[in-house]
């Protein structure tokens, strides 16, 4: 009986998380975690060489600009 149970549970996970996959799936939020995974990395490695450090603001102004489109697609939706 409780194995049952917790395949329900589990299966009612599933379907949650296929209902909300392009939510939790987020390209703006997993872009962004990246790029704190890399600043997190740079730090505790105090790699501050210059070629690191323009390789991370490359990818942030990357995520800017993926920002910027994003919102440039929802402002012609509003219209």
């Amino acid at each position: 009986m409780r194995n049952s149970c917790i395949s329900s549970k589990n299966t009612n996970l599933n379907s949650i998380q296929d209902a909300y996959k392009d939510f939790l799936n987020d390209p703006i939020l997993a872009k962004r975690n990246s790029l704190l995974i890399e600043l997190s990395n740079i730090i505790k490695s105090n790699d501050i060489r210059e070629e690191t450090v323009n390789e991370f603001l490359a990818h942030s102004y990357s995520l800017i600009d993926y920002m910027s489109q994003h919102d440039a697609k929802i402002s012609k939706c509003d219209r």
